[in-house]
């Protein structure tokens, strides 16, 4: 009688331990997946996280852009002011190509900034050409030409061989020993003319 009843308390206690045992399994079985979902969402986490350092780092750095940017422009100095292109160059007559090489000469000086290399200096001039000057720079300034201008300067003795009066010395000086002032001329134009055939003629008006 008493092994039958120690027997009847060991199962009954048996089927207790396996009942918790089975409540503690499904509890064990929760918790794992509690955690696999935490892992899943610190995972997400930490990605958005990196994003917004990211995102963080990249307003830091255009931040930083817009300063340097900034003070660049503040400090930049500013251009030259572009001066008038003046007449264009065409025959020769008005203007004459020693008036028009002067302006040509004071342009390119004065705006440097503006035309700093030698093709943006040629293009500037092939601009201020037409008819004529233009019809004679064009041969060099192809793209297939076999003597190509180098440079400005090219371009102004190329037009100087065919505008530039070789004879002005020799004209200048008949024109001004012939010259006279009539009654009619005022004073200061007929001092303008004679300066300007002194000039040409290349004498000394101070000696």
């Amino acid at each position: 009688m008493k092994l039958y009843e120690t027997l009847n308390d060991n199962e009954k206690e048996y089927d207790t331990l396996l009942v918790n045992y089975n409540k503690l399994a499904e509890e064990d079985n929760a918790l794992k997946d509690d955690y696999a979902v935490l892992q899943i969402e610190f995972s997400d986490l930490q990605k958005e996280l990196e994003e917004l350092k990211k995102a963080r780092d990249d307003l830091i750095a255009d931040h930083d852009l817009v300063e340097i940017l900034g003070a660049a422009l503040v400090n930049r100095p500013s251009k030259s002011t572009k001066l008038p292109k003046g007449a264009k160059l065409s025959d020769g007559v008005d203007p004459i190509f020693d008036s028009w090489l002067i302006d040509m000469r004071h342009s390119l000086n004065s705006n440097e900034d503006h035309y700093d290399t030698p093709e943006t200096r040629m293009a500037f001039v092939k601009r201020i050409c037409e008819g004529k000057a233009a019809r004679y720079l064009l041969p060099q300034m192809r793209e297939d030409s076999l003597n190509p201008f180098v440079n400005v300067e090219d371009m102004f003795e190329h037009l100087k061989t065919i505008f530039h009066d070789v004879n002005r010395v020799v004209k200048a000086k008949n024109q001004l020993f012939t010259l006279q002032m009539k009654k009619d001329t005022h004073f200061q134009d007929f001092l303008a003319e004679f300066t300007e055939l002194a000039q040409d003629s290349e004498i000394n008006v101070a000696k």
